[in-house]
């Protein structure tokens, strides 16, 4: 980040008249459990994709397209949360199954309302991702994917708080896992949980919960060819 993070991560605490976060609170126990829960169910995930009965239903490469849609809820709670409420916002993917898994492409818009006397902001998120997926029953699916992109904060005030500084905008990455339940025709429900870290000064460290519908599309025939 160099020097211009380090001065606004300095400017926002010194004018909250507030000590600076303890950074081993970002890298805590219950994180580190939530981490490796997340690498136990990829592996799992993993080693059902790849079985024989898998390989038999897997679909061709850039053969459909499911459009996700979902509502999402920041859910853990760390320094950033001292200054701002539990962000809530709204996330949409396009994911097509790849040679092996599926790759995605997506954005998240989440907002952060003010605790105190500081600026909201907005966050987009934008990512490009791949992952596994697995059927374990005849309408349950699983999935877990590994996604990196931007992680964009727009603040409301930056003239005030932040010495001029309007956005931020860093490297991030996520790992999310996925269950969805086929409910009728091409469309399904599912619920999601994810882990984002966003490479600010003061690296965020963000779970969420999510709920929302996917819906399968076969891919236009001339646009798989392009694809492939």
């Amino acid at each position: 980040m160099g020097l211009k993070a380090r001065k606004k991560a300095e400017i926002l605490f010194s004018q909250l008249d507030a000590p600076k976060p303890n950074l081993m609170r970002l890298s805590d126990s219950p994180t580190l459990r939530l981490s490796g829960s997340f690498l136990l169910l990829g592996l799992a995930i993993a080693g059902l994709a790849t079985s024989p009965t898998q390989a038999q239903e897997r679909a061709g490469p850039f053969s459909t397209v499911n459009l996700h849609v979902s509502g999402t809820s920041n859910v853990n709670r760390n320094f950033l949360h001292e200054f701002w409420k539990r962000g809530t916002g709204v996330e949409a993917s396009l994911a097509t199954p790849f040679y092996l898994g599926f790759v995605e492409f997506g954005s998240g818009l989440h907002r952060y309302e003010a605790e105190g006397d500081v600026p909201g902001f907005g966050a987009i998120w934008l990512y490009v991702g791949w992952g596994l997926g697995a059927s374990v029953a005849d309408r349950l699916r699983l999935e877990s994917s590994a996604r990196i992109g931007n992680y964009h904060m727009a603040f409301d005030d930056a003239a005030t708080e932040f010495a001029g500084v309007a956005n931020e905008s860093e490297l991030a990455v996520m790992l999310n896992a996925r269950v969805s339940v086929r409910a009728v025709g091409p469309v399904s429900v599912y619920v999601s949980g994810s882990y984002l870290q966003a490479y600010t000064f003061l690296r965020l460290k963000l779970w969420y919960a999510s709920a929302g519908l996917s819906f399968r599309l076969q891919t236009p025939e001339g646009l798989k060819d392009f694809l492939k």
